[in-house]
């Protein structure tokens, strides 16, 4: 009973939560711990007061370094409080005046937040941080509206950048990015993101997405650079120019041909034309011959600039080996040690809505783990539409890691010896590293013709060996160098046909491209 502990208050400011409460015991107990655990995070609380009868004061930094990049804030989430005592881990109960913070909403400068109870646990969602004027539907409109039709002037030094849903700078913009920061300094570089925790290279200037600073920019902003479709309410204001980038080489079917396999009523289709298609200024694709399936699947006639993506400029770059090198001693993995990652796309038939999906486990990483021996090292890295676990590591030693958070896709790409892939264009990006893939591809048959389906034969694009099974594919990762061998021809035939615009330039010829005709105009 000494370890049970009572919330009676909550509050966040900047990166720090504060918790005030009561041991429900005579005797307090003397080494106990407090921690905030989130799917995501796990931070140990600071400690103050709770002698018999004094309340007790726990405060938490909202900040981790769980990569060895530097200490970021925490991510949003569901976190709950844990006190660990003697080994033991009991969740700590909501206080009665805590719980008429309820549905209080409480409101710092880095985060938005509010508790959370699960029965009687405690715990504290921590959101972005809007204020009045930007929390819930009405207000989301509302700044919509203002968006589209407010007095808002557009800046021609501004350039608005955002990667999938803003959890971190990466794909081809951090690549523009650093272009256009060698190139055209005079310019702003505004990034959209989730929240506090997300990355933003150097030289950019982070706005939370949903605030009114970020409307505001996203309005003004005269160069618009994505790699996702915008929401269903965007529409492109007079004087802006939108580059979209796209996240991937073209290879499952999109556009037109998905939109009518899920049955979308024509009416439908003409909004998602409106939103996509008839919203780009210019598109990148990664050689000419991938022009057409953008062509015919979305009906689009504007112009294509298709010499190579930005994003894969790193994993040819000199800097490729250094990075590799980093990486892998930041990860805890010995030298030595064979580093394959895993990363299964997701699948639309398994989707709970437009932006999540339940992951796919067809390789089970603790089995293939001691099937391997601790001179392998497992990656995971989840689709951005799967939910992010914690890491594992054995005893001090890495021999699987969930590393679906790990902010850029590149790095663990160079510090792979191997992966095993299945419908995923990663596939693309990492033959680049002339390093061997295995795919791992069961439901290749259902994918195919019902899930998904491909613009071109999926067998012709995956320069590998197809297997079925996790055992045949532990088979062939047993012996990487025989592995490499077997797929060293095949490797370079499929580079020479689908990658041989990847030089390390590309991020300069787009940038040449979109922006180097329009700036100083105007």
């Amino acid at each position: 009973a000494g370890s049970v502990l009572a919330v009676d208050e909550l509050e966040v400011t900047d990166l720090e939560l504060s918790l005030t409460g009561r041991w429900l015991a005579a005797e307090p107990p003397a080494d106990a711990q407090v921690e905030l655990v989130g799917a995501r995070a796990r931070v140990v609380g600071e400690m103050g007061g709770g002698a018999a009868g004094d309340p007790v004061r726990v405060r938490f930094r909202l900040a981790s370094d769980p990569w060895g990049l530097g200490e970021t804030p925490v991510r949003l989430g569901f976190y709950w409080l844990d006190v660990v005592t003697g080994g033991q881990r009991t969740r700590a109960l909501l206080g009665e005046r805590a719980i008429d913070q309820l549905h209080h909403f409480m409101l710092g400068s880095r985060y938005g937040a509010r508790v959370i109870r699960s029965e009687r646990a405690a715990g504290v969602e921590l959101l972005r941080p809007l204020g009045d004027d930007e929390r819930g539907p009405y207000a989301q409109e509302e700044l919509q509206r203002w968006y589209r039709e407010g007095d808002i002037p557009l800046d021609e030094q501004a350039v608005y950048l955002q990667s999938y849903v803003g959890a971190s700078a990466t794909d081809s913009q951090v690549a523009i990015h650093e272009e256009l920061r060698r190139t055209h300094p005079e310019l702003t570089l505004y990034w959209g993101v989730d929240g506090p925790s997300s990355w933003v290279p150097e030289g950019g200037v982070p706005v939370v997405i949903n605030t009114r600073e970020w409307y505001r920019t996203l309005a003004s902003a005269k160069y618009l650079c994505m790699n996702i479709d915008p929401e269903r309410w965007f529409t492109r204001r007079p004087g802006q120019r939108l580059l979209q980038t796209f996240h991937g080489y073209p290879a499952k079917s999109m556009g037109l041909r998905m939109w009518q396999a899920k049955h979308f009523t024509p009416r439908r289709i003409e909004l998602e034309l409106d939103r996509t298609s008839r919203e780009w200024d210019l598109i990148l694709t990664p050689a000419p011959e991938m022009d057409e399936y953008y062509r015919q699947e979305y009906a689009y006639d504007g112009p294509i600039h298709n010499a190579g993506y930005p994003r894969d400029d790193l994993l040819v770059s000199p800097e490729a080996e250094a990075v590799r090198e980093d990486v892998r001693r930041r990860l805890g993995i010995r030298p030595g040690q064979k580093v394959v990652l895993y990363a299964p796309t997701w699948r639309d038939d398994l989707a709970t809505n437009w932006r999540a999906a339940e992951v796919v486990h067809h390789l089970d990483l603790a089995s293939a783990s001691r099937a391997l021996g601790p001179d392998y090292v497992l990656l995971m890295r989840g689709h951005r539409f799967h939910s992010a676990a914690s890491g594992t590591l054995d005893q001090g030693r890495a021999r699987y890691l969930d590393v679906t958070d790990y902010p850029e896709i590149n790095h663990l790409i160079l510090a792979s010896d191997a992966a095993v892939l299945d419908y995923s264009s990663l596939r693309f990006d990492f033959a680049l590293t002339m390093r061997p893939m295995v795919f791992l591809v069961p439901d290749l048959d259902t994918y195919v013709g019902g899930v998904r389906g491909f613009l071109y034969d999926y067998r012709e694009s995956a320069p590998g060996p197809l297997v079925d099974t996790a055992d045949e594919a532990v088979r062939l990762l047993r012996d990487i160098e025989r592995l490499s061998e077997r797929t060293r021809e095949e490797l370079e035939r499929f580079n020479r046909r689908f990658n041989y615009l990847q030089d390390g330039h590309a991020a300069r010829r787009v940038v040449e491209a979109f922006f180097g005709s329009g700036l100083g105009e105007g």
